[in-house]
């Protein structure tokens, strides 16, 4: 697993609300999840995928608390997913 994203993260979770090949997609997501109240990221892999991940904390409870809330609203889908930084 580790090594698999190129960008430098400096928090352990991430909750990511959405993964797109094409960067401005990334970026139109990044734009909604920041209008909408949230902190967010893009972060790149090197399979060429561009995730958009809200809600960096160190507390794994805290993130799935976090996850469990934020699912069923427009700025999360139902296979909103955690990123674990290793």
């Amino acid at each position: 697993m580790r090594g698999r994203h190129t960008t430098k993260l400096e928090t352990r979770y991430y909750i990511v609300v959405g993964a797109f090949r094409n960067r401005a997609y990334a970026e139109r997501k990044l734009k909604a999840c920041n209008e909408a109240g949230y902190t967010a990221t893009i972060v790149s892999f090197r399979n060429g995928l561009n995730a958009v991940a809200v809600c960096p904390s160190n507390s794994l409870d805290e993130t799935l608390k976090t996850l469990k809330g934020l699912r069923g609203k427009s700025i999360c889908p139902d296979d909103g997913w955690i990123l674990i930084n290793e």
